[in-house]
């Protein structure tokens, strides 16, 4: 996907939490992509336009707390313009976790 969109002249943002992956990714983009580690809610978010999930990453979170904790980080972290994006849910068990995202001031 990240080549995808660089080769459609957007700027990317690639994030991975595992190094052995960041590599992989650093490997397959070349000097191209501007790839770094984030972890997930500790790690800020860079600021965004759109932030686009592969692999449904909230999946690999232990728990609702850090589960919402990374969606307000999230929500913080996109364009004061962008509207929030909708979110697929594919827990079997899990709810959506009760979170606040106050808007941008």
């Amino acid at each position: 996907l990240t080549r995808h969109l660089l080769a459609a002249g957007h700027r990317v943002v690639a994030t991975d939490a595992s190094p052995a992956m960041i590599d992989r990714c650093r490997d397959n983009l070349g000097e191209g992509g501007d790839v770094r580690q984030l972890v997930l809610p500790e790690d800020p978010i860079p600021t965004a336009n759109a932030i686009v999930s592969v692999g449904h990453v909230l999946s690999y979170l232990p728990d609702e707390d850090r589960i919402g904790k990374a969606l307000v980080a999230i929500a913080r972290a996109l364009a004061p313009a962008v509207s929030w994006p909708s979110i697929s849910w594919t827990f079997a068990t899990a709810k959506p976790p009760a979170c606040e995202v106050r808007p941008f001031a």
